[in-house]
Formats: C-alpha cells, structure tokens, sequence
C-alpha cells in the first residue's frame, strides 16, 4: 500500500515522499521519473489516470504550491496597483483643491477690480463734468466706438454730440469727452479710442 500523508505534515515530508518516489519505482519492471509539464484538457485525464498514487500526491503537491505562488505573485501586483491608484487619486485631490483656492483669488480679485472701477468711474465723472461713461458697447476701434456714441444718443432722440475723445476702459466702457460749447477750440476736436492693452489711436 502507498504510503498516505495526513495534511497537517509540513512541506519537508512531501519534499521526502517525493525523493522516495523519484528513486524508488512503484513498480519494479518500470521506473518513473516525475517532472511538471502542462497537460492538455484533451489528454489530462490520461495523464492523471498513468500515474501511481504517490506520484499523484506529489504531483498535486507541486502544483498547489506553484498555484499558491501564482496568487501570491497576482496579489502583488495588485497591491502596487491599489498604491498607484491611490497616489494617482491623492494628486489629483490635491489638484483640485488648488483649482479651487485659485477660483476663490481670482473672485476675490475680480470684486476688488469691479470695485476699483466704480471708484475710478465716480472720481473721473465729478472731476469732468463733460464727460460720460457709457458701458455695454462693442467697439473694437475708434470708428466703431463713434458710431455707437451716436447710434445711443439717436435712440434717446437727440442730436449727433460733438465728441473730443473717446477712451476705453474695462470691458465693454468707453469715456466719452464731449465739446465745451464755451471753448473756442471746440470745432476742431480729436477722437481717441485706447484698447485695453493701452493702445490708443487719434484723428481730427
């Protein structure tokens, strides 16, 4: 009878039965060498059926713990994934959490420009009481910016103005200057439109 092996013997007890069986022949007129090998699912049952017991057992035995090194490398592998994934997500939180400190400087500093604007507006308005700010143009130069000066003060029923200058200012604003009736230089007057990146063009 073979030998049985209970399953609470460590792998040394194996690693002898599997000496014992590679030197020993089951069956003295045959002797067999046991060696791993892939078995096709064709002729797997063959394979398995042409070996004794022992070399069943020992067979079984060299394939769970090469299945068990398989897994334990699988595991690996995903454990440095998970690591990877989690430093991945780690950055982008920390990305995103810049996005939005950025977003809340940029609103800030866009309220202190709005409010910088109504200051500048208000003083430039009391400092020159001929000049009016008129906001939601769409001038992109100084011919269109006559012409919508013109096309607002039509639509309020009123005369072409005589303009001295016209300048931007923030988006969509433009200063406009009018003639003093009372200054005798008012008939030849010069028309400026100056962009936001502070080119200006003139003409009389």
């Amino acid at each position: 009878m073979p030998s049985s092996v209970s399953g609470e013997e460590d792998d040394d007890n194996f690693d002898t039965l599997k000496n014992v069986a590679q030197t020993t022949p089951q069956n003295p007129g045959k002797r067999h060498t046991i060696k791993r090998k892939k078995v096709d699912d064709n002729d797997g049952d063959e394979y398995y059926q042409n070996l004794s017991e022992r070399e069943l057992l020992l067979t079984l035995v060299r394939e769970v713990k090469d299945i068990k090194s398989d897994l334990a490398e699988i595991k690996s592998k995903v454990h440095d994934w998970e690591k990877k994934i989690n430093t991945i997500q780690q950055q982008s939180n920390k990305n995103t959490e810049k996005i939005a400190s950025q977003e809340k400087v940029i609103a800030v500093q866009s309220k202190k420009i709005d409010d910088l604007e109504k200051v500048t507006e208000n003083l430039y308005c009391k400092l020159n009481e001929n000049n009016v700010i008129v906001k939601g143009t769409r001038a992109n130069n100084q011919q269109q910016a006559y012409r919508e000066v013109n096309r607002i003060f039509n639509q309020l029923g009123g005369h072409e103005p005589g303009i001295n200058s016209i300048r931007a200012i923030g988006s969509g604003k433009l200063i406009v200057k009018f003639n003093n009736n009372h200054d005798p230089t008012s008939e030849e007057f010069e028309i400026t439109f100056c962009d936001s990146a502070g080119s200006c063009l003139k003409t009389k």
